[in-house]
């Protein structure tokens, strides 16, 4: 484990020096704070001496509010460079496309039973007798 802590949910508007007053308002020895994205994402790492510092840091700031936000405060894991899978891709009219293999979403003709043309006509003409002479009856 690296000696970093990741503080989540912290304001855009914020800046390191603020930030690293308010860990050290808190009792906290942060070497060095680090903003990634300034004014973007609402994120920042602070860095410690000993993984020690970083244990006790997190169970600080359990529950603390940094400019009336409550920091979620975790340990920094290192960001994995190799290539992201490519996300799953959806247009109903061509199927769906996973990673792996496409599967269509149009229906399989083949596999609805069907009858001769010839049977679906003489039970159509049927049922219209029937109907006539139900008809009749009445």
């Amino acid at each position: 484990m690296s000696c970093a802590m990741f503080l989540g949910n912290v304001r855009r508007s914020a800046t390191e020096t603020e930030i690293l007053t308010f860990l050290q308002s808190a009792g906290l020895n942060a070497r060095k704070v680090t903003i990634p994205a300034p004014g973007g994402k609402g994120f920042a790492f602070a860095y410690f001496a000993t993984e020690q510092e970083v244990k006790d840091a997190i169970a600080a700031l359990a529950g603390k509010f940094f400019q009336g936000l409550l920091i979620n405060a975790d340990w920094a894991h290192e960001r994995d460079n190799a290539r992201r899978p490519a996300p799953v891709k959806f247009d109903p009219r061509a199927g769906i496309e996973t990673r792996t293999k496409t599967v269509s979403l149009a229906p399989d003709y083949r596999a609805v039973p069907t009858e001769h043309p010839g049977e679906t006509a003489a039970r159509d003409k049927e049922l219209a007798l029937a109907e006539l002479n139900r008809r009749a009856r009445r």
